[in-house]
């Protein structure tokens, strides 16, 4: 499967389901808004050697200051 096919079946299978869950993003990475302070980052990737997937997955605490000065909404999402 190339990365085209791959786009095509997260688009149509994944990210309808995680936005009915309650979280945002597109393409590969997804956040949802934090609950009792905690946020939640999902970053997906197909294997470059083909047939597996990598799920990313990681949690922010949101009283924590942010050092780099950058927001929650897009700029943490490049990081994954």
């Amino acid at each position: 499967m190339n990365a085209s096919e791959f786009r095509k079946l997260v688009a149509k299978h994944f990210s309808p389901k995680i936005r009915e869950l309650g979280w945002k993003g597109s393409g590969f990475h997804f956040r949802k808004q934090p609950e009792n302070h905690i946020g939640n980052l999902c970053g997906i990737q197909g294997s470059w050697y083909g047939g597996s997937v990598c799920c990313e997955t990681a949690i922010y605490f949101d009283f924590i200051p942010d050092l780099a000065g950058l927001g929650f909404e897009k700029a943490h999402m490049q990081v994954l």
